[in-house]
């Protein structure tokens, strides 16, 4: 993704703290070539975004990273 294409919501928690820190063991782990987990840490990790309270933020950093799991399956979203 360009950066210019790239979207921030200001303020947004997501970008802090134990949040943030999830987002990028995900990002690393799709962009290592994995598949979408299934068990484990990484799981659990990958379902915060299924909370209904989840922010925008979040379900679009969730969004990118599932589009590379997609990608590296060989699969469409």
């Amino acid at each position: 993704m360009k950066a210019e294409e790239y979207a921030v919501f200001e303020g947004a928690s997501t970008y802090t703290g134990e949040t943030w820190e999830t987002v990028l063991r995900l990002r690393n782990d799709a962009a290592a070539g994995n598949l979408e987990p299934q068990t484990g840490d990484l799981y659990t990790d990958w379902n915060i975004g299924e909370k209904t309270d989840a922010p925008a933020s979040l379900q679009f950093e969730l969004g990118l990273i599932g589009m590379k799991y997609a990608e590296n399956s060989g699969s469409q979203r």
